[in-house]
């Protein structure tokens, strides 16, 4: 998650609220402790002055990525002989909205989505890549954090989310990390009704929050030109194809590359959740923390993934 930092944005016409919820593919990061998140985002750094001019605040643009959450790839389980089960507490309650244009809404009943035990692709009452009870805290937590670093601000020109635009891409753990982010930002009210909030979204055809090669077809030759310069294919035969060896070690069986994004993100989310796991730390870093292995994986493998197929980087940060 991203500590708060207030900055003066260029002059509009309109004080905005904006928050884009980031969707998976533009993860920046692939270490552990990144990875994770924190229910603790820290201090808010203040804006600096320069001393000969007052700086007047105009404008905050969030950005921001889901929380914790469940093992998003693959069809489980994790690996040959994986017994996990996985507990989700989180969950999502909600009813039809006949009035698009309303800012509140009596609804009589909320219908909540709940995964049926032991019918899911993973062990648990978990759905595929949903977003955890952790997660909504974390994003709470967050917007707590904003809420304190813009607070006279956001009380003079953001009384309510309307006055906010909210952007993510059609994915529930996206859309309800910005929903608890902005839980805590501003704190619902207790009222006989419910307030709407309008969170903007595309179909996926047409969504340009990440890669898409629908909308802007010279990446897929870009892709292809990349992933088979000389460079990328002899890092690729040096350092991926031992560490493919390694984690077939580990687990006892021929593990094939393509089957890493899988491996990559289970091992993810039982470090964060403190599970166990057969990979050694040095073995776990050389895949998807920081070392230069893990880094070259989650930036090479998300733009070779359409041409070769093999890549890793979908479970080192998604």
């Amino acid at each position: 998650m991203t500590r708060p930092r207030c900055a003066a944005a260029p002059p509009s016409t309109r004080l905005l609220l904006l928050l884009v919820l980031l969707p998976a593919a533009l993860a920046l990061s692939s270490s552990s402790s990144d990875y994770c998140g924190t229910t603790s985002p820290g201090a808010w750094t203040p804006l600096a002055s320069n001393g000969t001019q007052q700086v007047e605040l105009l404008q905050v643009i969030a950005l921001f990525r889901h929380g914790d959450r469940m093992v998003a790839t693959g069809s489980g389980p994790c690996w040959q002989n994986d017994t996990a089960e996985y507990v989700c507490s989180m969950s999502a309650a909600a009813a039809p909205s006949l009035q698009p244009f309303n800012q509140s809404e009596l609804v009589g009943d909320l219908f909540r989505k709940k995964f049926s035990i032991g019918r899911n692709e993973y062990n648990g009452t978990c759905g595929k890549g949903q977003l955890t009870s952790i997660g909504r805290e974390q994003h709470v937590a967050l917007g707590s954090a904003y809420a304190s670093a813009y607070g006279d601000w956001l009380r003079a020109h953001v009384p309510s989310l309307h006055s906010a635009y909210l952007r993510s891409d059609d994915v529930d753990r996206t859309q309800q990390s910005s929903q608890s982010f902005c839980s805590g930002l501003i704190p619902p009210n207790s009222t006989s009704s419910y307030n709407i909030y309008d969170i903007h979204t595309r179909d996926e055809s047409r969504e340009v929050m990440s890669p898409n090669t629908a909308l802007c077809p010279v990446l897929d030759r870009l892709y292809v030109e990349y992933a088979t310069q000389p460079s990328v294919l002899i890092y690729f035969k040096k350092n991926v194809i031992p560490l493919v060896h390694a984690i077939s070690d580990a687990l006892g069986y021929t593990v094939h590359v393509w089957e890493l994004p899988e491996i990559f993100d289970c091992a993810n989310v039982k470090r964060c959740h403190g599970m166990p796991s057969p990979f050694s730390e040095q073995l776990y870093q050389q895949g998807c923390g920081s070392s230069p292995i893990g880094t070259w994986l989650h930036r090479v493998g998300s733009v070779s993934s359409l041409s070769f197929g093999w890549s890793a980087a979908d479970g080192c940060g998604d």
